[in-house]
């Protein structure tokens, strides 16, 4: 049987309701991905991720582990867990790397 006019009309626009809602969902998921990158862009500037920084690179010499460079070093984290602060993680749960190995690392 053949939809009506009407009845196609109210079709696209529930589908445009659908694509609306989802649309909405997916900026409040960007939304709080900002904010999180932006709160731990805050916490790496903490005095205790600051020692835990310079005691990581003491303990595993101040080089790039992939390459060997010692210039832009930065603290890579191996993985994370739920509710913990970057400086609460064991030091074997780090490895130095310099800016360039540590993109490569994430993909960036």
């Amino acid at each position: 049987m053949k939809k009506t006019k009407e009845e196609k009309i109210k079709l696209h626009e529930e589908h445009i309701k659908k694509l609306l809602k989802k649309i909405e969902y997916h900026k409040k998921q960007i939304k709080k991905l900002k904010t999180s990158s932006s709160d731990y862009q805050l916490l790496l500037t903490n005095e205790k991720w600051k020692l835990k920084r310079k005691e990581i690179l003491n303990e595993q010499g101040k080089k790039c582990a992939v390459c060997g460079c010692s210039t832009s070093l930065q603290i890579h984290h191996k993985y994370y867990k739920k509710n913990k602060l970057p400086w609460e993680y064991p030091n074997d749960a780090f490895v130095v790397l310099c800016k360039n190995c540590h993109e490569k690392e994430h993909n960036i």
